[in-house]
């Protein structure tokens, strides 16, 4: 058995839910394959392999069964048996159906029998489309496009395209995101930044965090960072440790000597309990 597959079934069996389910709540939060992958510590390939070979790892249908369609193509007959049905010409029938009663082509063409490009292919003949605009107030009238789910996908994308550092430092990002949406107390707002140079001028900041407790307006100031044992040395940590906190910010450093995700992990939730133990005082 394939190792992905074997982690895929972990991941079920830990869960208690079927894979398609877990991926359908994190798109439904927003979250990209990339993320996914950062959180259960599994390649980007496993799940677009899963995509194609459902089958084999549960019972559980990913798309569903296709309709199977009678007509490839509508000829002059079968056009003509649909006039008879619903009392009226061809093109008037696709009008009803796309415009009255909001159906998308491939609704039309499970209704009709046939192939989605087909009815894409007559209504173009037929001159019987509706504008841009007109089928996106159709979608979302219908609940078929949630545009808030689309600007937050948006948003996210651009925030991780902005993003500067490595993908471990990334982990970090999203490991602290979700700590803090989960278990931060409610009467705290707090902020994640990207990588900063304005901080010590001279010296980048690889994650700026910022607390705010909006009961006594007390706010903490938090630099993180994540360093590569090829990059930087202890002495150059501890001078830039030692100016973050003299500007007020309170220092944690992740070293990376070769870490594995388990090991990252664990220096993460260590630099949590510290962040917990601060706000506590």
């Amino acid at each position: 058995m394939p190792k992905g597959k074997d982690m895929i079934l972990e991941i079920q069996s830990k869960e208690g839910k079927f894979f398609k389910e877990i991926l359908d709540e994190a798109y439904q939060r927003g979250e990209r394959n990339c993320d996914i992958c950062a959180k259960y510590g599994i390649a980007q390939a496993t799940i677009n392999r899963y995509f194609h070979r459902i089958n084999e790892l549960s019972d559980y249908k990913l798309f569903g069964q296709r309709p199977k369609v009678k007509y490839k193509c509508l000829n002059r007959k079968r056009r003509s048996e649909i006039e008879q049905e619903y009392k009226m010409p061809f093109a008037e029938v696709l009008k009803h159906l796309r415009v009255n009663e909001c159906l998308t082509c491939k609704q039309i063409g499970e209704l009709l029998d046939c192939t989605e490009n087909t009815i894409q292919e007559w209504m173009s003949k037929l001159q019987v489309q509706m504008t841009v605009s007109e089928a996106r107030v159709q979608s979302i009238k219908t609940g078929r496009t949630d545009y808030s789910q689309i600007h937050k996908k948006i948003r996210n994308g651009a925030a991780r395209y902005l993003a500067r550092g490595s993908s471990k430092e990334e982990i970090v990002r999203i490991e602290l995101k979700s700590f803090f949406e989960e278990k931060l107390p409610s009467f705290f707002d707090f902020v994640i930044g990207f990588t900063n140079w304005s901080i010590l001028r001279d010296r980048e900041v690889d994650i700026p965090v910022i607390l705010i407790n909006k009961n006594n307006n007390k706010f903490y100031k938090i630099a993180i960072e994540y360093d590569g044992s090829k990059f930087h040395n202890e002495e150059y940590n501890t001078e830039k440790g030692n100016r973050l906190n003299a500007e007020g910010w309170q220092y944690y450093n992740i070293y990376d000597n070769n870490l594995n995700r388990f090991e990252l992990n664990e220096r993460i939730e260590d630099i949590i309990l510290r962040i917990l133990y601060l706000i506590d005082e």
